[in-house]
């Protein structure tokens, strides 16, 4: 094909031609005039014919010009030869887009994209012998040792699929955004999460707004993403947290990019849930103030944050949807349910307020992160109990954890929260092998004692909350790990956590007895992209 400017250059003679011949003249154009007229309209036919080639589209028939032929038809025909051409041009600058961030497409101007993204994360759990069932409480009888708790502390080695999430992303007109993200891991084949799906309008940095199913800004490990945390599984105090919920916020970076807030209105989802439809009117409050007052400035304070989230709202449930929920080990397996033995006329369930507070700080210094957050929580909760199901107790349990993270990368690259960038990706051949991070963790969870005691103060009496025999009232938590950053998508990891407990296995109600500690190295194969 020529170049356009040729193109156009033939088509504005063709003008200049047509717009002169007027129609007195037309009965005495020289046969020589003439000839050029027909083929100035073949060139049009045959550019409009190179068009519609290249938009794979058949070539319209064009018939050559006559001496009748009117002078806005010919200026008509250049227009749209023009037009066509245009149109052309702006397909060809269209952007196709193939990066370690995602597959799509991006407009010419850069105000319309649209992105396929995924995360792929293999697990291979591996835990210690002592904890497969195979319990042996020094003083127990038989009876004890094969009591109700090996029913709920039955891990065994295991590979999983643990998120396997595809994600459809896009942006149009440099201010709004979406995201859809599902889930096909964690084991499960039966079913797909939706994971995430929001709207997004950036109208400022200093103001924005969300809608849809997102995490709630309440703390700083949750709303890290889950390709980013430095352990393979999140800290125990998470177990406080929802992953996910419905609703709707506004958040932004204010003071020169010094402090960002978020401030929410939601379903309010349980405890660790990925919230669904609200199981009452009354929705949850969360707002999260987080602080970099020494970002941009020289010294070693540059990089600390520290802030605080909270939430609040008026949690109610029943019997077949309590509004409670179980607390999981780093090897996923659950060591805190409320009371399981009560029938559906004797129950426990949310019945009043639940209120989180989350003081959380970060730091980074170098190769050096460390990140921190400790949750008080409040639950209203109630049981109803007695042969009659008439009788009632209700409690406000004051819950608690706490987790210390930290990491150091051994080959140079710089910590932040928003993950590892390696250097020089593995390439033996030319003496790259990625980044290497070693990282180290301390954390702690407590249930309120009162779960436990009866009204009277007796540990598992009758109006009791939770059985000390088969859920523990603490948990401690250490672990170490090595990640390694083969490129800016493959990460090998692996982890081993220790975590023990305070009661939770077995014994009687008034003499429970310690669950064996949990100790469990989590392999971890990911791409993310």
């Amino acid at each position: 094909m020529k170049h356009p400017n040729k193109k156009i250059a033939l088509l504005t003679l063709l003008v200049l031609l047509a717009t002169n011949t007027s129609h007195a003249e037309q009965a005495s154009i020289p046969p020589e005039v003439m000839q050029q007229l027909q083929a100035l309209s073949q060139r049009v036919a045959q550019l409009e014919a190179q068009l519609a080639k290249q938009q794979q589209q058949p070539a319209l028939a064009v018939a050559p010009v006559t001496v009748a032929e009117d002078v806005t038809d010919l200026k008509q025909r250049v227009k749209l030869v023009e037009r066509k051409q245009q149109l052309v041009d702006e397909e060809a600058k269209q952007t196709v887009v193939a990066s370690d961030k995602g597959f799509g497409l991006r407009s010419a101007d850069g105000k319309f994209e649209m992105k396929l993204r995924g995360l792929i994360q293999s697990d291979a759990r591996v835990f210690d012998e002592g904890i497969k069932g195979q319990h042996a409480y020094l003083g127990d009888t038989p009876a004890q040792q094969n009591s109700a708790d090996d029913a709920t502390h039955n891990a065994i080695n295991n590979f999983i699929v643990r998120r396997a999430r595809p994600t459809m992303e896009g942006t149009f007109n440099d201010i709004y955004g979406f995201r859809i993200t599902a889930d096909y891991g964690n084991g499960t084949n039966s079913s797909t999460n939706l994971v995430d799906a929001y709207i997004d309008a950036n109208f400022d940095p200093a103001f924005k707004i969300r809608t849809g199913k997102f995490t709630p800004p309440i703390g700083i490990e949750r709303l890290q993403s889950s390709s980013d945390n430095k352990f393979n599984e999140l800290g125990l105090q998470s177990n406080f947290i929802p992953s996910r919920d419905q609703g709707a916020q506004i958040s932004g970076d204010i003071f020169g990019k010094t402090l960002n807030y978020s401030v929410g209105i939601f379903n309010g989802a349980m405890d660790g849930a990925s919230g669904s439809e609200d199981s009452n009117t009354d929705k949850e409050i969360d707002v999260r103030l987080f602080a970099t007052p020494f970002v941009g400035t020289a010294g070693f304070l540059q990089g600390l944050g520290f802030g605080v989230g909270t939430s609040k709202t008026d949690s109610r449930g029943a019997s077949g949807n309590t509004g409670l929920t179980t607390y999981k080990t780093s090897g996923q397996e659950n060591f805190y349910s409320y009371r399981t033995d009560t029938s559906a006329s004797n129950t426990v369930f949310a019945n009043g307020d639940r209120t989180r507070l989350v003081p959380q700080m970060s730091y980074y210094n170098g190769g050096l992160g460390v990140t921190s957050e400790y949750v008080m929580e409040q639950q209203d909760i109630t049981r109803v109990y007695g042969a009659a199901a008439n009788q009632l107790r209700t409690e406000q349990l004051d819950n608690k954890g706490w987790d210390l993270t930290a990491s150091y990368l051994l080959t140079g690259e710089t910590a932040s929260y928003k993950g590892v960038k390696p250097s020089h990706e593995f390439d033996p051949a030319n003496g790259g092998w990625g980044a290497w991070e070693l990282v180290a963790r301390v954390g702690e969870l407590s249930i309120d004692k009162n779960a436990f005691y009866d009204s009277n103060g007796v540990l598992g009496g009758n109006d009791s909350f939770a059985q000390a025999t088969k859920s523990a009232k603490d948990a401690k938590n250490y672990g170490i790990g090595v990640n390694w950053y083969l490129n800016n998508v493959l990460r090998l990891s692996l982890d081993y956590d220790q975590t023990s407990f305070d009661w939770g296995g077995g014994g009687t109600a008034q003499n429970p007895i310690n669950r064996e500690d949990e100790r469990v190295m989590i392999g971890r194969i990911q791409a993310s992209f």
